[in-house]
Parts: C-alpha cells; sequence; structure tokens
C-alpha cells in the first residue's frame, strides 16, 4: 500500500458529484490498522487522543506508527468542547509539542485560546497542517455568527477551518447549508450534529465541505455514522466508493 499525503487526501476535486467524499474515520487506541480497513473504506484517520486509555508518550507514539501509510490528524480534544482530556492546558500544549512530528495534521479548537497561538506555530514549524475547528453542541449560530468564527480561525492561522454544530431543525440544516456554500472553495469543513443533522454527513461534500467524519465502534460526536454506513451512502448518492476511485 503506498502513502497518502495530507493534501492529496483531501484534494478539493471531492466536492465534485461525480468524486465521492473524503472520510476521516475516527478512533481511540483500541482499534488495529487491520480491523480499520474491515470495517469500511477511509481516506485520513483521526486520533482522538483524548480518549486514549494511557496518555504517556511511548503509548501515544506507538498508536500513531500503527497507522502508516494513512495520513492521521492528532485531536486532543478539550472537555469544553466535548472531547475527554482532564489534563490542564499547559500538559495538552505539551502533548501537541511531542507528537506533532509524528503525525500529518492537528486539530485545535478555536477556543483553546491560551495555547492555541503555540500550537499552530509549531505545527507550521514543522510543515504540518492544522485544523482549528469550532463545536457547538446546544445549536446552528446564525450566519453571521458563523462568519466571525470563520474568519477569525483563519486569522490564526489555520489550514482548515472545521465547523461542527447541533441540528435542531430545519431552519438550522438551511443556515449551515447556506454557510457551506458560501465557504464552498475556501477549505471548509462543516458538519450537522446529531439525528437532524446526519443529511449533511452524506451531502455537505457535494457543496464544498472537504471531508466528512465516520466511526468503527462508538461515536465520537453524536450523530455520526459507522465508516461502513457511510460507505454504502457514498456507493448509493454518488456511484462510487473510495477505493473505486484511488489506486
Amino acid at each position: 500500500m503506498k502513502s497518502r499525503s495530507f493534501g492529496n487526501a483531501i484534494r478539493p476535486e471531492s466536492n465534485l458529484l461525480n468524486i465521492p467524499p473524503r472520510i476521516v474515520v475516527s478512533i481511540n487506541d483500541t482499534f488495529t490498522l487491520g480491523g480499520l480497513e474491515q470495517a469500511g473504506s477511509f481516506n485520513l484517520i483521526e486520533l482522538r487522543i483524548d480518549l486514549f486509555s494511557f496518555l504517556e508518550i511511548d503509548h501515544i507514539l506507538q498508536v500513531i506508527a500503527r497507522y502508516k501509510p494513512y495520513p492521521v490528524i492528532a485531536t486532543i480534544r478539550s472537555q469544553a468542547e466535548g472531547g475527554g482530556f482532564k489534563g490542564s492546558e499547559t500538559d495538552r500544549l505539551q502533548l501537541f509539542k511531542k507528537i506533532v512530528s509524528h503525525v500529518q495534521a492537528i486539530d485545535i479548537e478555536l477556543s483553546s485560546k491560551k495555547i492555541l497561538k503555540e500550537v499552530v506555530d509549531i505545527a507550521h514549524q514543522k510543515k504540518k497542517k492544522v485544523i482549528i475547528s469550532y463545536h457547538n453542541f446546544d445549536d446552528t449560530p446564525p450566519r453571521l455568527h458563523l462568519n466571525r468564527i470563520f474568519k477569525q480561525a483563519y486569522s490564526y492561522g489555520a489550514d482548515r477551518v472545521k465547523i461542527a454544530t447541533f441540528i435542531r431543525n430545519r431552519s438550522d440544516l438551511h443556515t449551515l447549508t447556506r454557510f457551506t456554500l458560501d465557504h464552498a472553495d475556501q477549505k471548509i469543513i462543516t458538519l450537522g450534529m446529531g439525528e437532524k443533522g446526519t443529511l449533511s454527513r452524506v451531502f455537505f461534500p457535494a457543496l464544498g465541505s472537504l471531508l466528512t467524519y465516520a466511526h468503527t465502534g462508538q461515536p465520537t460526536a453524536p450523530g455520526q455514522m459507522s465508516c461502513s454506513q457511510m460507505n454504502d451512502l457514498i456507493k448509493l448518492f454518488y456511484g462510487a466508493s473510495k477505493a473505486d476511485k484511488e489506486d
């Protein structure tokens, strides 16, 4: 199996209807590469380090090493945005520093103001990509507010901006849809969370969102589908699986 780069794994052409969405599979430290590949096709791996059973650096690096040649996004999600990391921001910063050389990209929340700039700078010094993310588990803010979030994330040096909001009703879905269309050519990742947001995970890539996320065991966000479910829906609506379009 040949190695994939982060850039190729999320190439902008994936937003066209004739090329299927790029799938990120979100996992903790309990999986093997063989087990993941049996669960369905995917393009990138998000290691949810905040959900690991152990946070010793040797263990984390051993887990990262399992998943070559796939591009790996390292996420140490804060509790403030639905994550499981219980340490201090200083502890989180130190973990990012130790792992950044071993992954292709990192994901850090826009709300992590105490360490955000330093994490972005360290990642860019190592020539790694940075996803700056925003998660709202209550509702979907108005587009004006989402636009402010988007601009602020890029002002901190984001290479990609990920915005995930909770979809309560049709109006929320329409808001996030319009926001996605407004920024379709600006390296955006958008996701609707919750049962009513499931549609976004399948169809937003056709509107401009670069990636969609799936799981292989337990969802890491409300409304997240399994990798096998996502593959079935992509084949149904896009006419091909990821494996059909890649070497």
